[in-house]
């Protein structure tokens, strides 16, 4: 593939995609124009990206009569066997036979199996090579899947509903972010949502100099010319700051224009300490609140791998300190008797109440509990809530063990409005500690 500076690096062929390229001349005219350049990322087929009406679509898929009937598989191969079918088909087999020994003599689930089983031998090869999620239901018949190119973790559940909790994960640790490589003369731009990143503009700055240069003197050898040229590369420099902060504030409202049609959620900027403040002051207080931290890396080129690597890392940074402060924002308010609560059967029964506003749980915390029967009377049980922990005394005919609890919590939320937010590593060791699970009221 043809590399139009030497500042870019690619390591994998693409499909091209054009970028836009704008020169900045003297006195700050612009002129745009298309550039020749081959795109540095792209995908062999359109990407398909997860969003928040596909989860809610699914979450809201319920079988009917209240019985299982809907199998969902997380398949994620390891990086390093990515590309051994072997591997991918053991793991399959694996989890498919360890879930029909969680529930014997279920026949709907094995035949659910089965058919699954052909069906993902027959989706293209390159769809195995990278994470999957598939979701299978025969009474009624339908299927729903997605092949993705982050981590999603691997999970097989048989249940009334699709399992959507790491789908969640996956898209709010994953968001769309405006990424920027930035040098004193030129700005190349990246869209990175879900592991995939794709060129999306560049610019050129021409920083036009040469008008200076006459006024530059030699150094001399004596102690006052010498002063006096030490005194002018001084203002050279500073000069040369200013002209790099006039280009680039030239240059913000085209920024901001690509940054709303592509929807970023945030922004990363790789670039000198000084490049990267001049670049980031230079935009509005709307974008500046957006921008993450870079974990102090910048690029001489730009390798595509190791742009993807560092952005992956650097936006798993921002997620941890994000949540980490929200639950730690949560304890206070709870604490403080403010309104919000944390512990266990105290939020399932302010969420079957409708009163919960934004619900906070442990992402990977098996939380066993008990789903009221579908031909249970209502209301002969008073106030006790449909999700429950614990079954009081004189109501075990009206409750059943459920084991995909936590799914049934996320979906009873997600249907009544609620915003869902799992939490991950030590970030969520505050809800541990008081049952897995907070939450901010409504009243």
């Amino acid at each position: 593939m043809n590399v139009a500076t030497p500042r870019f690096r690619e390591r994998a062929e693409r499909t091209p995609c054009a970028s836009a390229r704008f020169a900045f001349g003297p006195g700050g005219k612009r002129g745009g124009r298309k550039s020749g350049r081959k795109g540095a990322m792209g995908v062999t087929e359109r990407t398909v990206f997860i969003d928040m009406d596909d989860i809610m679509e699914l979450a809201a898929k319920e079988a009917a009569g209240g019985t299982r009937s809907i199998l969902t598989a997380y398949i994620d191969p390891s990086p390093e066997h990515r590309h051994e079918a072997q591997r991918w088909q053991s793991k399959v087999n694996s989890g498919l036979r360890a879930l029909t020994q969680q529930y014997p003599g279920d026949k709907l689930l094995e035949r659910t199996v089965e058919q699954v089983r052909r069906e993902l031998l027959k989706l293209p090869v390159e769809v195995r090579h990278r994470g999957l999620v598939y979701i299978r239901s025969l009474e009624p018949d339908w299927v729903w899947w997605r092949s993705v190119h982050a981590r999603i973790g691997t999970r097989f559940a048989w249940g009334r509903r699709p399992a959507v909790l790491p789908l969640l994960s996956f898209i709010q640790r994953l968001p769309s972010v405006g990424v920027f490589v930035a040098w004193q003369d030129e700005v190349h731009s990246f869209s990175w949502r879900q592991g995939v990143l794709e060129e999306a503009e560049h610019w050129e700055l021409e920083l036009d100099t040469e008008h200076w240069r006459r006024f530059a003197a030699a150094a001399a050898p004596n102690p006052a010319r010498g002063r006096a040229y030490v005194t002018h590369e001084d203002r050279f420099e500073s000069r040369f700051a200013k002209l790099v902060a006039s280009r680039f504030a030239e240059l913000a409202p085209d920024v901001e224009k690509v940054a709303d049609q592509h929807g970023w959620d945030l922004l990363l900027v790789f670039a000198a300490d000084a490049v990267r403040d001049i670049f980031v002051n230079a935009l509005s207080r709307r974008w500046r609140e957006k921008v993450i931290s870079n974990n102090g890396k910048h690029f001489a080129y730009i390798d595509v791998k190791e742009l993807a690597d560092a952005t992956a890392e650097a936006v798993a940074a921002w997620r941890d300190r994000w949540e980490e402060t929200h639950v730690n924002q949560l304890m206070e308010r709870f604490h403080g008797r403010g309104k919000a609560v944390a512990g266990g059967q105290e939020v399932l029964a302010l969420l079957a109440q409708n009163r919960v506003e934004r619900l906070y749980l442990c992402a990977r915390m098996r939380i066993p509990g008990y789903l009221r029967k579908e031909d249970a009377d209502a209301g002969a049980l008073g106030e006790l809530s449909p999700l429950r922990l614990r079954v009081p005394d004189g109501y075990e005919h009206a409750y059943e063990a459920e084991p995909e609890f936590i799914e049934e919590v996320v979906a009873g939320a997600l249907v009544r409005g609620v915003e869902v937010i799992p939490l991950h590593g030590a970030c969520a060791d505050p809800m541990r500690a008081v049952g897995g699970l907070g939450a901010y009221i409504r009243y």
